[in-house]
Parts: C-alpha cells; sequence; structure tokens
C-alpha cells in the first residue's frame, strides 16, 4: 500500500469520541496523508486492550478498533488506512516472528 498505513510513536486518549475524531481528522495535516478522513475506513491498531482508547474510536463510522495480536489479511486489505502505533508495530513483529 502507497501512504496508507501510518506509523505513529504512541496513541493516547481520554475515553471521548469527539477526541478520537479530532485525532483521525487531523492525521490528515501529516504530508503524504492528506486523505485519511473520517469518510475512509480506518483500522486503529492497539497494542493491547485499552478500554479508553477503544471507546474514544468506537463510536466514530469508518474507524474500526482492534488489538495487534488479532489482526489478519482480510481485515487489513478491507480498511484503506491502517493506524498502528509504535507499540502494536512491536506486537507484530512478535507475531510475524513465532
Amino acid at each position: 500500500r502507497d501512504k496508507e498505513i501510518l506509523f505513529l510513536d504512541s496513541l493516547k486518549l481520554s475515553g471521548k469520541t469527539k477526541e478520537g475524531a479530532k485525532v483521525i481528522e487531523n492525521l490528515s495535516h501529516i504530508p503524504g496523508f492528506e486523505s485519511v478522513d473520517l469518510k475512509s475506513t480506518t483500522l486503529v491498531l492497539l497494542p493491547e486492550k485499552d478500554r479508553l482508547a477503544h471507546r474514544a474510536l468506537r463510536n466514530i463510522k469508518n474507524v474500526e478498533v482492534d488489538e495487534a495480536r488479532n489482526l489478519s489479511t482480510l481485515n487489513a486489505l478491507s480498511h484503506r488506512f491502517l493506524i498502528i502505533p509504535k507499540a502494536s508495530s512491536e506486537v507484530l513483529e512478535k507475531l510475524l516472528l513465532k
């Protein structure tokens, strides 16, 4: 995928949907990711169960939240954008090295 996977240093949310929507919208200000918006399907991979992040993002249309350990090929390909915090990439690396 070209310019459809975004790696973040971290993702901290307080549990408010308004804050989660603002984070997704602000990602469109990153050069090369201008087309990230609330209309495109987006998968956010969390490194572990994070109740607050899940609560902040679950009610946003076209945004799905899941743990990195649950990622499947079908799930990855059925979303236009993947948002992966650094800790999630480490979980994926461990899974792939098994």
